[in-house]
């Protein structure tokens, strides 16, 4: 037994250029030599031609020149073994050096060179069918070129396992690592095919975010913006990478590369690429910034398609302890800077109707100043936002200089905005509201409320608006709404939640609506604003906000009957039921015109259709867009009005909720950084070594 252990075993029916370098060890030795010198020569004509900056490339062919080398040696000074043939030796020699060679290929090529061209491998269908395209082509020829040489390297092996020890460990090892290459691959092709254009590939891009902030995807309302982007936009980043607002600019950036493929991003960096910088200054012109984001909208260098956003336009707030920021809104600031260089850079003019009651445009004292609401307007919606008052004589004066007194409409207004006046308006003030509204076609916004009558306070006050906005097909009521305390979880009945309307379908009643149809808004006792229902009339209602019935929605035109401690006597003497409506109670309408180039009795067929030129929104409350609303921490007020006057002004794409300000997380004091490392890692450890075990006593057995 012990001989026939020693004695080296008979090859039978090894293949014939297995056996010819078997016996032809010295010229294999010599070729190998001879491929080692060639691949260390190219490894280092590559490394020095190219600065040594192609990594992957240079470090492969160096590393096969080791291993022709290494396997040159084996050939050259091995010496005959007792228990292994020489056909044997020769095929752990061709084994192991194509193994090593298909690995090398695979790992330091093919993964280093996705490593390094990531940028265009990443960069989408576009990028591919450039002049870049080729490095995709040579990157997955590199990685399944690798693969193809260990399998077959393996083959050798197949047919000797049950008689060599040696050489089945080393296949086991080799067929090891080959599934996980093989698993890595899949899982960087799948990661690929994801840019793709065409389904199914087209799904798999589709982000998912599951933080409780959304912090890393967009808006809705961005999203539509940058679809709606009709030129190509380029963005520099000017920052350094070990910045604390690096890594957020940059995931907003991708995220909005998911979203068009106008967009193109250059990351630079002040110090290093000091440069390019200084060229880009002189070219744009953005003064001595020295960090930010330089957003190119279009070709050209002109004003109107530049706009520099400042680090500190991407944040809000002091800086806390440790200088992070208390929150980052780089999304609202680039979207507003796309929205703005789409305009033009013209900025649509708000006209504030003063005089007559309503809240001054620059008090950010008191609660329904509209301090805020103006400041965000200008900041944000890049708005031009000023005060107009309606004067019966030319050249009249005002103390406030963003007051401006005239006699009609300024010709520069976009949009006439009218919020809870108290008093009476002139008869001058109505006519020349009339005169802009139907001759010049303008369009209105009108935020009303509950105004005491001062001769019977159970009565409400007229002010000149409601008999204007009945001319446009719009009822504003006497009446308020409140709500069933029990159905609204013990809420005060004067704070009214409403939603957007739906139809009996349950569908949002348009656009407007349906950007706000999981959004709610509690209000102070609004009137009821509605349709009037005038068969005759050009304009076209829709219901934007009501009351829904599930909320118990009831009206009261007795203004002194509006306390909780009434309802309490309702429900006491069971008369709440017969008040409760059982329709939802519509509290905004918006207000659209049809073609007048329409015959009349196609108007409403025409309305359908959808060409209709947007011009009112009536809301029965004006409160909610005071400074305890618009400090933004209120939902979604300030949104509900920028959207109306996007819709106004036919920008469907800047409907919606305004993209959000997220906060910048910080780990408490206390938290034990080396266990949260640590045991995951022992935990994981503990599961491989028990999976191991467990494989190993199977076997066993």
């Amino acid at each position: 037994m012990a001989s026939s252990e020693t004695s080296p075993r008979p090859e039978q029916g090894a293949p014939a250029w297995l056996e010819f370098l078997t016996r032809r060890r010295k010229e294999t030795a010599y070729a190998l030599f001879g491929a080692a010198a060639v691949a260390a020569a190219i490894g280092a004509w590559v490394g020095y031609r190219h600065n040594w900056e192609n990594g992957p490339i240079w470090l492969w062919a160096l590393t096969l020149g080791i291993i022709a080398l290494g396997a040159g040696l084996w050939q050259w000074f091995r010496e005959p073994a007792a228990q292994v043939s020489e056909i044997e030796a020769t095929r752990l020699m061709v084994l192991t050096a194509g193994g090593l060679a298909g690995l090398v290929t695979t790992v330091v090529l093919g993964l280093g060179l996705v490593w390094q061209w990531w940028p265009h491998i990443a960069g989408g269908w576009k990028v591919w069918q450039g002049e870049e395209g080729w490095r995709i082509w040579v990157t997955v020829l590199a990685l399944v070129s690798g693969l193809m040489v260990m399998f077959v390297s393996l083959q050798l092996a197949r047919t000797e396992t049950r008689t060599s020890a040696g050489l089945r460990r080393l296949l086991y090892g080799y067929n090891a690592a080959l599934t996980g290459l093989l698993l890595l691959a899949i899982l960087v092709v799948l990661n690929v095919l994801t840019y793709l254009p065409a389904k199914p590939f087209s799904v798999l891009s589709k982000p998912y975010d599951w933080t409780t902030q959304s912090i890393y995807s967009l808006s809705p309302k961005s999203e539509n913006i940058l679809k709606s982007l009709d030129r190509s936009v380029r963005v520099y980043v000017i920052m350094r990478a070990s910045g604390e607002l690096y890594p957020r600019v940059r995931a907003l950036l991708e995220n909005c590369q998911a979203v068009t493929d106008r967009i193109q991003v250059e990351y630079l960096s002040p110090e290093a690429n000091l440069q390019r910088v200084e060229e880009l200054r002189a070219e744009y012109k953005f003064g001595d910034q020295r960090e930010g984001l330089l957003v190119v909208y279009g070709t050209g260098s002109s004003p109107e398609n530049v706009h520099f956003i400042p680090p500190s336009a991407l944040v809000e707030g002091p800086r806390m302890m440790g200088g992070e920021v208390q929150a980052f809104h780089g999304e609202s600031a680039l979207i507003s800077a796309l929205a703005f260089m789409m305009e033009n850079k013209k900025r649509p003019v708000l006209y504030f109707t003063q005089g007559n009651g309503e809240p001054a445009l620059r008090d950010f004292s008191r609660p329904d100043g509209l301090g805020q609401l103006r400041q965000r307007l200008e900041d944000h919606g890049y708005y031009q936002v000023k005060g107009l008052q309606l004067s019966a004589r030319e050249g009249a004066g005002s103390d406030d200089p963003s007051v401006v007194v005239a006699k009609e409409v300024p010709a520069d207004a976009d949009t006439v905005v009218i919020v809870r006046p108290t008093e009476q308006f002139p008869a001058h003030a109505l006519d020349a509201l009339r005169e802009y509204l139907n001759k010049r076609k303008g369009k209105l916004i009108a935020l009303l409320g509950m105004i005491r009558n001062p001769a019977d306070r159970s009565q409400m006050k007229h002010t000149g608006i409601e008999e204007l906005l009945r001319e446009f097909n719009v009822q504003v009521g006497d009446e308020v709404v409140l709500h069933d305390s029990l159905a609204t979880d013990g809420l005060p009945v004067d704070l009214v939640t409403v939603r957007a309307a739906t139809d009996s379908m349950g569908a949002a009643r348009g656009p407007l609506a349906g950007a706000f149809a999981d959004a709610g808004f509690r209000l102070i006792l609004p009137r009821t604003v509605q349709s009037a229902n005038r068969p005759d009339s050009p304009y076209h209602v829709d219901v934007l906000l009501e009351v829904p019935t599930r909320y118990g929605p009831w009206t009261q035109s007795n203004l002194l009957q509006l306390s909780n401690a009434y309802y309490l006597e309702l429900v006491k003497r069971g008369e709440l039921q017969n008040r409760l409506s059982r329709r939802p109670v519509p509290v905004a309408v918006t207000v659209s015109e049809s073609d007048s180039s329409v015959p009349r009795d196609e108007i409403h067929a025409h309305l359908r259709s959808g060409h209709q030129k947007p011009r009112l929104v009536v809301i029965g409350d004006g409160d909610w867009v005071g400074n305890t609303y618009m400090a933004g921490t209120q939902g979604y007020f300030y949104d509900l009005f920028a959207s109306c006057l996007a819709w106004l002004r036919e920008r469907p794409a800047s409907i919606g909720i305004e993209p959000k300000k997220s906060d910048v997380f910080r780990w408490n004091a206390n938290t034990n950084i080396s266990r949260m490392v640590w045991l995951p890692a022992i935990l994981a450890l503990v599961g491989i070594i028990g999976l191991g075990t467990s494989v190993w006593v199977v076997r066993r057995r």
